[in-house]
Formats: structure tokens, C-alpha cells, sequence
């Protein structure tokens, strides 16, 4: 895990860090997603 790093509420570095945290929560729900329609394809394959 990181470091924990004191912020001020609505600071600079503060918005930074939302924006990567943001970024990263919508690359984590389309994994996900991709994931999901792969596993569906692939257990449509395996039993028809």
C-alpha cells in the first residue's frame, strides 16, 4: 500500500489524487465488464 498523505479538503493535490482515483475506479469497471461478457462467452461455449 502507499504512504498516507495528509490533504487539505479541496487543495490542488487533493483534486489531483480524485482525478487518478476516479480514473482508476472507471479502468476497474471496464475490466470488470470485460471480464464478465468473457466469462459469459466462454461458459456459452463450453456448454453450448
Amino acid at each position: 500500500m502507499g504512504r498516507l498523505v495528509k490533504l487539505r479538503k479541496n487543495g490542488e493535490t487533493a483534486k489531483e489524487y480524485l482525478k487518478t482515483y476516479e480514473h482508476m475506479l472507471n479502468e476497474y469497471d471496464v475490466l470488470l465488464k470485460e471480464l464478465s461478457v468473457r466469462k459469459h462467452s466462454l461458459k456459452a461455449e463450453l456448454f453450448g
